[in-house]
């Protein structure tokens, strides 16, 4: 879109309702400021113990009406606080007003990889546990990444890499 586009959004209700690229002619609250730009934030990541792994980050999220697209990327920088074999958690660090609505248990909440430098490639599913809390599960079977099927410790230098989407509440 450039900046002088218009689009439409459908309601659930069937309303239609006309946009524009630039923010100060929206509704309020549709577009995270002018020109759509994504917003930094910085994750804590977990694996097991209770302090967190020191990253060397490169995350943002970007908020159009109660839509909530994220991209979660990071490397270890120092995983001494990492606990062999244990679940992989991340506590996303967003602000209240954009935390994920969470259906019962769990929700889905995206997709990503993890690279374990000289390893191995993992395919992972993001699970969204409450308004704060994200685990990785391995695209088979019910197996949290880090333990369970495939049980490992995360290593210095190895990347995790997520995107997904969240309706925020």
């Amino acid at each position: 879109l450039n900046a002088t586009d218009n689009f439409a959004i459908i309601g659930g209700d069937g309303a239609t309702e006309l946009f524009s690229v630039d923010s100060a002619s929206s509704p309020a609250g549709l577009l995270n400021g002018p020109s759509l730009a994504w917003t930094a934030f910085t994750p804590a990541v977990y694996q097991g113990g209770a302090s967190p792994l020191t990253i060397s980050n490169n995350s943002k999220w970007l908020r159009i009406g109660k839509l909530l697209h994220y991209r979660i990327e990071f490397s270890i920088t120092d995983a001494t606080n990492a606990v062999a074999n244990q679940v992989i958690f991340i506590s996303h660090q967003l602000p209240a007003a954009h935390r994920p609505v969470v259906v019962g248990g769990g929700s889905h909440g995206g997709n990503g990889l993890i690279y374990r430098v000289g390893v191995q490639w993992l395919h992972v599913g993001v699970i969204l546990t409450d308004s704060q809390s994200m685990y990785l599960m391995e695209n088979r079977g019910n197996n949290y990444a880090g333990a369970n099927a495939t049980a490992f410790t995360l290593a210095n230098n190895d990347v995790i890499s997520l995107h997904g989407f969240f309706e925020v509440a």
